[in-house]
């Protein structure tokens, strides 16, 4: 069974000084530390958006990344989704939407929730920090005729919340899963995150 990721991280991040996909979270890069997750937990392939000017350097970087471009950001996250599921083998059983700004969610946490995908892929599947749903999130197949079709304004959480019946939550000793790298001050607390990790 095989269970691809698709990153994105397309965004250029005004307010954080550069491009998500290639800030420094303890020497390694957001998308670097993003893809280890996706690793431990087995889904593979992994497919990442991006702006195409930095393709190349990515692909350098990267080379077991599948690469997709987003030459419009400002079109949203869920432009570049569907840019990367364009990318997917066709027969993949469902999509791990994964967003870059969520580089420190843990390795275990990918793990569980890889464990958890294989049992059930049909489900909807979330990481669950105390009462609070998380990134990233498991789309199953049945859902990606919704994904193409939902507005891009309200983005993939309007599939999420339209289909109720299919949630299914994955405990985890995780807030990284909530926090996301957005302001000046989000990335200094990653980067202190991410040092006292190594």
């Amino acid at each position: 069974m095989r269970l691809p990721a698709i990153i994105l991280a397309a965004g250029e991040g005004r307010r954080v000084g550069g491009p998500k996909a290639l800030l420094d979270l303890g020497g390694k890069t957001m998308l670097a530390r993003t893809l280890e997750g996706c690793h431990e937990g087995g889904f593979c392939p992994c497919v990442a958006v991006v702006p195409p000017s930095l393709i190349e350097a990515i692909r350098r970087q990267q080379a077991d990344l599948v690469l997709g471009s987003n030459p419009s950001p400002e079109s949203g996250p869920l432009a570049s989704l569907r840019i990367g599921m364009e990318l997917l083998p066709a027969d993949v059983c469902g999509l791990l939407l994964v967003m870059v700004d969520f580089a420190l969610v843990s390795r275990a946490t990918y793990a569980r929730l890889g464990e958890s995908i294989r049992r059930d892929p049909n489900r909807l599947w979330r990481p669950v920090h105390g009462d609070r749903h998380g990134h990233p999130v498991w789309f199953p197949r049945s859902l990606f005729e919704a994904l193409r079709a939902a507005p891009l304004d309200q983005g993939a959480r309007s599939v999420v919340y339209a289909n109720e019946h299919l949630w299914a939550g994955v405990e985890v000793d995780d807030p990284w899963i909530f926090r996301d790298v957005d302001t000046p001050q989000d990335l200094r607390d990653a980067q202190s995150e991410a040092s006292r990790r190594t």
